[in-house]
């Protein structure tokens, strides 16, 4: 089983507790941990981007062209993305913005036009397995906003689950054996 050590923290009365404090904390209540290790930070350079205007690529049925404002700067990108829509808050990785998977965003030429970024999905960014369009974002989530701001990183504890301890299969469960 795979917990947030930030999940456990905030059952926690005493939130000052390191990760490596409560992982120790576990081993001495029973609890046999397989692994423990940090998410990547995302890139700073990926932010909240709102999407203004959609067109038709001029040189490709498959591809739009999309104006996308990050507050006081606005970009022309490329897009593939069948879900692309005026007003649509997107995740925009800017030129100089690294991928969790280690690619390194450019200015790019695609058919002719430039493209000054990417919009990403879930699974470029390594928030979930959706690859079939680019991430929504929440309408409350401010235009210019760093991503790193909104999914933090975080400390993963990877257990196995004991047969016997059914107190221990959820969060709360987890911090109680934890305090």
């Amino acid at each position: 089983m795979k917990v947030s050590s930030t999940w456990i923290k905030e059952w926690l009365c005493r939130t000052m507790l390191s990760d490596q404090e409560m992982v120790d904390a576990m081993e001495r209540a029973g609890l046999e941990i397989e692994q423990f290790s940090y998410s990547r930070k995302l890139d700073e350079k990926i932010v909240v981007g709102l999407v203004k205007k959609v067109a038709q690529h001029p040189g490709a049925d498959k591809l739009h062209l999309v104006q996308v404002t990050v507050g006081e700067s606005e970009f022309a990108i490329v897009c593939g993305a069948p879900n692309v829509r005026e007003g649509m808050k997107v995740v925009l990785a800017q030129v100089g913005a690294t991928l969790p998977s280690g690619d390194r965003i450019t200015k790019a030429k695609l058919r002719g036009e430039v493209s000054e970024g990417m919009l990403c999905s879930e699974r470029e960014l390594d928030l979930g397995n959706d690859h079939d369009g680019i991430m929504e974002v929440s309408s409350d989530v401010a235009v210019g906003t760093p991503l790193c701001d909104i999914y933090p990183a975080d400390g993963i504890i990877d257990m196995k689950t004991p047969a016997n301890r059914f107190d221990v299969l959820g969060v709360m469960g987890l911090a109680r054996e934890v305090a």
